[in-house]
């Protein structure tokens, strides 16, 4: 998965106000996220109730949390925010 994180000029094109979260730009088809329901253009908020800031926050809180854990993720897509729980799965490389 890439993501980046949103900045003003992002919040603005996405409407998202204040600008807060992480843009997914790509999710690998049989990566983690994918299998966990994430998708090209969510925004991702929170992660396990921690706030997401930045795309190296997600990569840390997801590295501590256990392969088979369900965790809640809030996130915008498509202008709707919604709450998913999500199966942290194993990257398998690449």
């Amino acid at each position: 998965m890439r993501a980046t994180s949103v900045n003003d000029a992002l919040a603005e094109v996405l409407n998202i106000n204040p600008p807060r979260g992480v843009l997914v730009a790509f999710v690998d088809e049989n990566g983690p996220p994918k299998l966990g329901g994430i998708q090209n253009g969510d925004v991702l908020l929170k992660f396990d109730g921690h706030d997401i800031n930045e795309a190296d926050d997600l990569l840390h809180m997801v590295s501590h949390i256990a392969v088979g854990q369900q965790v809640e993720i809030v996130l915008i897509r498509s202008g709707n925010e919604e709450t998913h729980i999500v199966t942290i799965g194993r990257h398998n490389g690449g």
